[in-house]
């Protein structure tokens, strides 16, 4: 009896001493998988920045208009195809995960945020102008019952207003001594330019739109004549 224990664990031993192995196997095959993915993701992304930075990058400036009109529909295609690539290789990493032995809740790799046209989230901080699209009629055009609301569908715009320009006007009384004769008048205020005509913030914003934004002098000149302000460069 002691006999027919001691083979029954050596044999026991032996089993999960195969499953180990077997195991251990597995696990560097699912290992030597992942390290591939990894590459193919890492050589993925670069292709799609390399192909993104042909389509909108500097280099095409450089271009003329014919030449770029020739490659943008083969670049487009090309990095959708890239793109659609790499999903399919996070797919099939996901379900590599999945199915590694000895995980009970497998997460599956965070995929890289797609750019999606036109679905950008508008700041919380920007002031919202609602406007009120009302129904031209409130019955129903198939039976002629009464419309109710039940909901609202609503869309963000996103808006620009020119920058304007005012004139500040300093309005200085006259005061008169009838005694003496004197006149007297309150001191102006000091300004960015003695008997000049801009404010220290119409200074601040050709200074920033010269050195800052790179607008030359000629460019602001037909801005502002634009806006009905003939200013000299």
């Amino acid at each position: 009896a002691l006999r027919d224990l001691v083979l029954s664990l050596l044999q026991t031993q032996q089993e999960k001493e195969a499953e180990w192995a077997e195991r251990a196997r597995y696990i560097a095959q699912q290992e030597l998988a992942i390290a591939l993915r990894d590459e193919t993701i890492a050589r993925l992304e670069s292709t799609i920045a390399k192909l993104q930075r042909w389509r909108f990058g500097r280099r095409s400036e450089k271009l003329s208009p014919d030449q770029i009109s020739l490659w943008e529909e083969a670049l487009d295609t090309e990095i959708a195809a890239m793109e659609s690539i790499l999903e399919t290789v996070l797919e099939d990493s996901a379900a590599v995960t999945a199915s590694r032995p000895g995980t009970e809740a497998p997460v599956a790799p965070a995929r890289p945020s797609r750019r999606h046209p036109g679905r950008m989230q508008l700041p919380d901080t920007l002031p919202r102008v609602e406007v009120h699209h009302d129904p031209l009629t409130c019955t129903c055009g198939q039976c002629g019952g009464l419309l109710e609301t039940v909901g609202e569908e609503i869309s963000e715009k996103l808006d620009y207003i020119p920058g304007r320009f005012q004139v500040i006007r300093h309005i200085r009384p006259k005061l008169a001594c009838r005694p003496c004769g004197t006149i007297e008048s309150p001191a102006l205020p000091a300004q960015v330019i003695d008997k000049g005509l801009p404010t220290a913030r119409l200074v601040a914003h050709v200074m920033t739109a010269k050195h800052v934004d790179h607008l030359p002098l000629y460019r602001q000149e037909t801005q502002y004549l634009r806006a009905g302000v003939p200013i000299s460069r």
